[in-house]
């Protein structure tokens, strides 16, 4: 198992300099990655920032929680 704290956590969705070494650890512990409980609000926070440097704009009638979060993910990615 491994712990990712929320700054780690984020580098597998936003390109960052150390994104390769948190992937390399993330597959050298078969995926098995935990974090705790405020990790949800802090990635939150992450993948909205990123959004926004993106210029995304909300999709029309979109859930705050679940639609926003998966289209911010998907935008953070492609841009890593």
């Amino acid at each position: 198992m491994l712990y990712l704290d929320p700054p780690a956590l984020a580098k597998l969705y936003v390109r960052e300099p150390e994104t390769s070494e948190v992937r390399r650890l993330v597959g050298a512990n078969s995926g098995l990655v935990f974090t705790s409980i405020v990790t949800y609000a802090e990635m939150l926070a992450v993948l909205a920032r990123c959004r926004k440097e993106l210029g995304s704009r909300k999709p029309p009638g979109a859930r705050q929680s679940a639609d926003s979060s998966r289209t911010a993910i998907t935008a953070c990615r492609r841009a890593g």
